[in-house]
C-alpha cells in the first residue's frame, strides 16, 4: 500500500462527494494509536485530525491532502450518512444469519459491495432518513451502519493483514445503491434503531438453554464473545460453552466450541498488545491550517460540544434535579429551566447511582408534568425512549472494565451527546485525593469522549469544610487538584442564606466569559416528601439575593479579629472575602442588619476598622 494510493483514494472519494476522515492504521499487527488497551486496532479515528470522530469528515481536498500528508498510512473512514451499510461478519455467524433471513424473505437485491479485510462483507444501500446504527440487532454477526455510524473504505487495511477491496461484480461506484429491502428495514425498526426505543436485553439464560440446528454456531459465537468480554477466564468460558453444546439439539460439537473460545481469546490478546506511541508533532502553521467545525451550543450559555464538566456543590442543593432537568430538556428540545435555549435535540444517557429507581422515576414524572407533559402518555414515552436512556442503581462503577465496556457499547449503539453520572463518589472506590488515581479515573471518560465525541457531566460534592468557602467552585470540589482543571463547562451550586428552594448557580467555562450567576428556584406542588409537579426556574440575581442572611451567618461563624477597643469581631474585608461579594455590598447589608438589630457593632481593630458580631 503506497502513500499515493491512500491519498489518491481519499481525494477520489471526495470528488464523488463522499466525505472522509483519517483512521488509525495497523502497524506490525497492532494499532498505530499507541494506546496499550486499544481494542479497535485500525478502526478508530485519529483524534488530532478528527476530535469529533466521523463528524469531522470532509470533502475539502486541501484538508484531505494535509491529513494524508501527515498520516500517509491512515485508513479511510466515511460516515454512513450518504448510505446505509449491512455489515456481515462471518466470524460471529453473520453469513449463517443472513442465509437464514434470505431463505425466509428472499435474497438481497443487486447493490454495491465491499469485501472487508477481515473476511466479511459490507453491503451498501440507499440511506434511510432517521435510521440509526445497530449492533447485533438484526441477528448474530449482522450490524447495520446508518446515521451515527461509519465504515472503512478501500484500500484500508485490517488487523489480520487483509485489505478492504470492492467486490468485483458489484464495485462501489459502478453499481447503483439499491433501496433497503422492506423486511430488513422492518427488522431494524423492531430492533429500535429507527424509533430509538430501548432494545430488549439479551436473554442469556434462554440462549444457554440450547438452540436448534442452523443457529448453534452463531449463538455459540455470541455466548463466547459475551463472557470473554466480561473478563471471565478462558477455562470458565469454555465450560459455559460446553454446557451449551450439551443442551443443543442436535448436540453442538465440543471441539468446535473449544476452537471458538480460543480463537476469540487469541484475538482479544492480540488487540490488547501495546503498540509503540507516536507523538504526531506538527508545525504550528500546519496545525492552524487544519479545518475543524465551529463549537456547537447544546444549551445556550451553559453547555457545548467543547466539553462537559462538573455539577458541583454541597449536598441537598438541587444538583440531581438539575441533571434530570437538563437531560430531559436536551432530549425534548425544551429550554432548560424555562430560560436557557436548546437549539437542537440531543440524545442523552443518565447513569444514576445516587438515588433509588423510585425517587428518579418520581422526579422525572414531576418534571415532565411541570412542562405540561403527561408522563403516562404513549407519545411522550415513545419520544423519551428515542432520545433519553436511563440506568438506575445498576451497580455501575468506573473501576470495572467490563462495565466500562458495557457503557462503550451503549454509546456505540445510541450515540448520545451527553452522559450524566450521579454521582462520582458512587461509581468509584479509588482514593480521589491521590492525583494518580483521580487522573486514571478521568482518563477513562476522556478516552470515551475522544472516541465518540460525547461529553460527560459529573455530579460531585464539595470537600467538607466548616464555615464559609472562599474559593471558586472548581477549587472547592472534593478530591485531587486534577479535578479542578478537568471541567470545561461546569455549574456550581451554593446556598443563599437560609432560603429553602433557592440556590445560587455559578457558571464556569474554560473559554470566553461565562454567563452571569443566576438563582435557581425549585417550585413544587403536592406533598413535600413526594412532589407531583416540579418546575425549575432560573432567575437573574437581583438586589434581593438573600445577602443579608449570608452576611449574618458569616458574622456569627467566621473567626473573630482581635479588638483594640471593645470586643473581638469580624471585619468588612473578612466578610467580603467569605461571601464573595464587594465591600460595598457587604456594608449595605450590614446597615440593614444593624437597623434590624440582627447584628451589632462590637468594637474596633487596628487602623480603626469596625468589628461586627451577633448577640450571644
Amino acid at each position: 500500500m503506497t502513500t499515493a494510493t491512500m491519498l489518491e483514494a481519499a481525494l477520489e472519494y471526495a470528488e464523488r462527494q463522499v466525505p472522509v476522515f483519517p483512521v488509525w492504521w495497523v502497524r506490525a499487527g497492532d494499532c498505530a494509536c499507541g494506546k496499550p488497551t486499544c481494542r479497535h486496532a485500525g478502526k478508530h479515528p485519529i483524534g488530532d485530525a478528527a476530535p469529533n470522530g466521523f463528524k469531522n469528515a470532509t470533502t475539502n481536498p486541501v484538508t484531505i491532502e494535509q491529513w494524508w500528508t501527515r498520516w500517509p498510512r491512515a485508513h479511510i473512514g466515511t460516515p454512513t450518512s450518504w448510505c446505509a451499510v449491512l455489515d456481515v461478519d462471518p466470524r460471529k455467524g453473520g453469513d449463517t444469519t443472513l442465509a437464514q433471513l434470505e431463505a425466509e424473505h428472499g435474497v438481497l437485491p443487486e447493490t454495491a459491495e465491499v469485501l472487508t479485510g477481515g473476511g466479511g462483507r459490507h453491503v451498501y444501500f440507499e440511506p434511510v432518513a432517521g435510521l440509526r446504527l445497530s449492533a447485533g440487532m438484526l441477528g448474530p454477526g449482522l450490524d447495520l451502519r446508518a446515521e451515527g455510524g461509519y465504515v472503512l473504505l478501500p484500500p484500508s487495511g485490517h488487523v489480520t493483514g487483509g485489505v478492504y477491496v470492492e467486490e468485483v461484480l458489484h464495485p462501489l461506484f459502478d453499481t447503483p445503491l439499491a433501496p433497503m429491502p422492506t423486511w430488513l428495514l422492518a427488522r431494524a425498526q423492531r430492533g429500535g434503531t429507527l424509533s430509538g426505543a430501548t432494545p430488549a436485553p439479551t436473554d442469556w439464560a434462554a440462549l444457554l438453554a440450547g438452540v436448534g440446528e442452523g443457529e448453534r454456531h452463531g449463538v455459540a459465537l455470541r455466548i463466547a464473545g459475551h463472557y470473554l468480554g466480561l473478563k471471565l477466564p478462558v477455562s470458565d468460558v469454555e465450560q459455559i460453552l460446553l454446557g451449551f453444546c450439551a443442551r443443543c439439539s442436535p448436540r453442538f460439537p465440543e471441539d468446535e466450541a473449544r476452537r471458538i473460545v480460543h480463537d476469540l481469546a487469541a484475538k482479544d490478546a492480540q488487540d490488547a498488545r501495546a503498540p509503540s506511541p507516536s507523538l504526531g508533532v506538527v508545525g504550528a502553521g500546519d496545525f492552524l491550517a487544519q479545518e475543524e467545525p465551529e463549537p456547537v451550543a447544546w444549551v445556550e450559555g451553559i453547555l457545548s460540544d467543547d466539553g462537559g464538566g462538573w455539577l458541583g456543590g454541597e449536598e441537598k442543593l438541587g444538583k440531581s434535579w438539575w441533571a434530570i432537568e437538563e437531560a430531559v430538556c436536551l432530549a425534548l428540545g425544551l429550554p432548560v429551566c424555562g430560560r436557557f435555549a436548546v437549539p437542537a435535540r440531543r440524545r442523552v444517557v443518565l447513569l444514576e447511582e445516587e438515588d433509588s429507581p423510585r425517587r428518579v422515576r418520581r422526579r422525572l414524572r414531576a418534571l415532565l408534568r411541570g412542562k405540561g407533559l403527561d408522563p403516562d402518555a404513549p407519545a411522550v414515552r415513545a419520544d423519551l425512549n428515542a432520545w433519553l436512556r436511563v440506568s438506575v442503581w445498576s451497580g455501575f462503577t468506573l473501576d470495572n472494565a467490563a462495565m466500562v465496556a458495557e457503557v462503550r457499547g451503549v454509546i456505540t449503539d445510541f450515540r448520545p451527546s451527553v452522559v450524566y453520572v450521579d454521582c462520582l463518589r458512587k461509581v468509584t472506590a479509588k482514593n480521589l485525593n491521590h492525583a494518580d488515581e483521580a487522573s486514571a479515573l478521568l482518563a477513562v471518560l476522556d478516552d470515551l469522549r475522544r472516541e465518540f465525541a460525547c461529553v460527560f457531566r459529573l455530579i460531585h460534592h464539595y470537600r467538607k469544610q466548616q464555615g464559609f468557602r472562599t474559593g471558586r467552585g472548581s477549587q472547592e470540589i472534593g478530591g485531587s487538584y486534577v479535578f479542578g482543571a478537568w471541567g470545561e463547562n461546569s455549574l456550581f451550586f451554593e446556598p443563599i442564606g437560609c432560603k429553602a428552594g433557592v440556590v445560587r448557580v455559578e457558571v464556569q467555562s474554560k473559554d470566553g466569559a461565562p454567563v452571569p450567576p443566576f438563582r435557581l428556584r425549585l417550585e413544587t406542588e403536592g406533598p413535600p416528601h413526594a412532589p407531583t409537579l416540579v418546575r425549575l426556574r432560573a432567575e437573574d440575581e437581583g438586589p434581593d439575593t438573600g445577602i443579608d442572611d449570608v452576611v449574618v451567618q458569616a458574622v456569627a461563624t467566621l473567626p473573630p479579629t482581635p479588638a483594640v477597643t471593645g470586643q473581638p469581631g469580624v471585619t468588612v474585608k473578612a466578610l467580603a472575602e467569605a461571601v464573595k461579594k464587594s465591600d460595598k455590598t457587604v456594608r449595605d447589608a450590614l446597615k440593614r442588619l444593624l437597623a434590624a438589630e440582627r447584628c451589632l457593632e462590637v468594637g474596633t481593630a487596628s487602623r480603626g476598622l469596625k468589628l461586627y458580631g451577633v448577640e450571644a
